[in-house]
């Protein structure tokens, strides 16, 4: 599919999913509901390729964060890491019902249907970088009201891209506390070498202080995973980072700033 995305084939697909569930393999679930993107976390823990069928721990909600009623058919993005890659797929919610195995018995275990695709992406994308000396990215975050909310109490906060990956971006503002934590935001910005704008969804996930003490924002973008036209976004976000990965990479002095990844 891409040198930065590709996607499994079959076997690989099945041997990669097995192996999540032997392992216990840590995994974010996404879904869209009236109040945009949300995230839930949860962990393989069985699969019935005959029935094609794929089980997960009971999906937990952030802290703080309602509860997410889902029903049977609902699409789900679902991403997890595997060695130098992170893997992420779209499929549908079968049903909620218990999981027994030999050893133990999963209470409320989400069963999925069997992805019929797998994409692998390069982690190295989702470790932070600042944009290249001599460029200065706005961004445009505009605070989404939830679903009893009038859409004039929309709520829009300008900054500066100080870092960015695949998974999210920090940012600087003089508005840090219109952005609360858990905060559900759009987020708007254009590198200078892309002919488009980003247009992303995200999750506001802590503020903090730069350096030189001005506040910074850190935002976890969220649904890239759940279909073919938010993994198309995260091929292109991704080539961004890369390249400014490579900016830095090619500076005289100095080199790839410290592995940071986002949240």
């Amino acid at each position: 599919m891409n040198q930065l995305l590709n996607d499994a084939a079959a076997d690989q697909r099945s041997s990669l999913l097995r192996e999540a569930v032997r392992r216990g393999t840590h995994a974010v679930v996404s879904h869209h509901g009236p109040d945009g993107w949300r995230t839930l976390r949860t962990k393989f823990v069985g699969y019935d390729e005959r029935h094609r069928s794929l089980v997960l721990s009971p999906l937990i909600a952030d802290a703080g964060a309602e509860p997410v009623e889902l029903a049977p058919g609902e699409l789900l993005g679902v991403t997890f890491r595997y060695g130098h890659k992170k893997c992420m797929f779209s499929t549908a919610l079968q049903r909620f019902a218990d999981h027994q195995t030999e050893g133990s018995l999963t209470r409320g275990a989400a069963w999925l249907n069997w992805p019929d695709h797998l994409q692998k992406l390069q982690r190295r994308v989702y470790y932070r970088v600042p944009p290249p000396t001599g460029c200065t990215i706005p961004v445009s975050v505009r605070v989404r009201p939830s679903a009893d909310q009038a859409e004039t109490s929309t709520v829009e906060v300008a900054g500066m891209v100080e870092d960015i990956s695949a998974g999210g971006m920090r940012i600087r503002t003089e508005s840090p506390d219109l952005l609360s934590e858990g905060a559900s935001v759009q987020v708007r910005f254009a590198p200078q070498h892309e002919r488009e704008t980003f247009d992303l969804q995200a999750v506001c996930r802590h503020t903090s202080a730069a350096a030189d003490g001005e506040p910074t924002v850190g935002l976890q973008f969220i649904g890239l995973d759940a279909s073919a036209t938010g993994q198309e976004t995260l091929i292109r976000l991704a080539r961004v980072v890369t390249e400014f990965h490579r900016s830095r990479s090619r500076r005289p002095q100095g080199g790839l700033p410290g592995r940071r990844r986002s949240r």
